[in-house]
């Protein structure tokens, strides 16, 4: 009949050529626009309207004194409290 359409499939159980244009077309469609939204996500972050960083004060040679020191090479503080007991 005419104005129904099934779906046309081509010799051997194949996906016609017609079905392969669309999913391919949609799909790079969805490709594209994703892209765009990215682009602009990471252009409104990187504009001239973007926050100004909060403007802190130094720390005071108080509190520098302290912080405890972290052994770069670990790249992490083991501080033993007790014996068997480590920060």
């Amino acid at each position: 009949m005419r104005g129904q359409s099934e779906p046309t499939t081509a010799p051997e159980g194949k996906p016609s050529r017609r079905d392969f244009l669309v999913t391919t077309g949609l799909a790079a469609t969805a490709a594209a626009v994703s892209t765009r939204v990215c682009a602009q996500a990471a252009a409104a972050q990187t504009g001239d309207d973007a926050l100004p960083l909060p403007d802190y004060r130094p720390v005071p040679p108080a509190v520098k004194a302290r912080i405890l020191p972290v052994d770069a090479n670990k790249g992490y503080l083991v501080k033993q409290l007790k014996p068997d007991v480590y920060l």
